[in-house]
């Protein structure tokens, strides 16, 4: 079998709770991004369309660029209130900021291969792609989505439709801004595809973080038949599409033993590479 590249694997990292529910339910919670750790992402991308709309104010009718606007903000009050649920991966299997967000207590790690993770999100009507860390006012994704829907008049003849589709457009490009000094978590990010405004229908829960009521969706990314559980490593060898990582814990001997007897007690729905354990030296204490 040729080597797995770190490049081919992302993993999302949670505590050992998370995991539990994860690996019992067989989906991933994608949390509305207003919810987020880090409040100002989404307005970060609101922040560059409205500074491109400042900037081609002449290109634009004055009642477009208004409505425009008034919509970017995703909120009920909103002609465009439709959210964005995200769920979020790493391309780093061992990462002591990850374990330190996420894995407080005992964390895990659960890998996927990108070739199967990118054919179920296509199966589901979801976006996957990789965060930017580096833009400004002059370059980044909103810009560049923006200029190029004006260069393709989409902003003559305006109506609800367009504006739906320009509104979502531009949420899916804010989503994937972060701040740089976030750059070291090399994220990917799963988020519902609103391309040609078509709009996300999917059940909505709500748990508890803080005394505050955080919507979520639910993403089944596992795969759902013996032909999604392997991928091809190459021309005669194949590899399951699941690793899993322990992180960093002062009972990693005991952690790695429980860890393999639940994917036994699960196999006939997943097949995991074998257990890694990280070589972070942490002590959560």
């Amino acid at each position: 079998m040729r080597d797995i590249l770190k490049e081919n694997w992302l993993f999302h990292y949670s505590n050992s709770q998370g995991i539990k529910g994860i690996l019992d339910e067989g989906v991933f919670w994608a949390t509305d991004a207003n919810y987020l750790n880090d409040y100002k992402e989404i307005q970060l991308g609101i922040s560059y369309a409205n500074g491109w709309l400042e900037k081609n104010k002449t290109s634009i009718e004055q009642e477009v660029a208004t409505k425009l606007k008034l919509n970017f903000n995703p909120n009920p009050g909103s002609q465009s209130g439709q959210r964005m649920f995200v769920c979020s991966f790493s391309t780093e299997k061992d990462s002591l900021s990850q374990w330190r967000a996420y894995g407080k207590g005992g964390g895990y790690a659960i890998g996927f291969h990108h070739e199967h993770l990118e054919r179920k999100v296509t199966q589901l009507g979801l976006r996957m792609e990789k965060c930017v860390y580096k833009h400004d006012f002059e370059n980044n994704p909103v810009e560049e989505y923006l200029t190029k829907l004006l260069n393709e008049n989409f902003f003559e003849n305006f109506n609800d439709k367009k504006l739906n589709i320009v509104c979502m457009g531009v949420m899916q490009k804010s989503i994937i801004l972060k701040g740089e000094a976030f750059q070291e978590e090399l994220e990917w990010r799963v988020f519902p595809n609103w391309d040609f405004g078509i709009e996300f229908q999917r059940e909505q829960f709500f748990r508890i973080r803080e005394g505050v009521f955080v919507p979520y969706v639910k993403f089944n990314l596992f795969p759902t038949n013996e032909e999604e559980k392997y991928i091809q490593t190459d021309k005669d060898s194949k590899c399951p599409v699941l690793r899993i990582m322990v992180g960093p814990t002062p009972h990693k001997t005991l952690a790695s033993d429980g860890l393999r007897k639940m994917l036994r007690d699960n196999q006939t729905k997943y097949i995991f590479l074998s257990p890694e354990e990280s070589k972070v030296s942490f002590r959560d204490w």
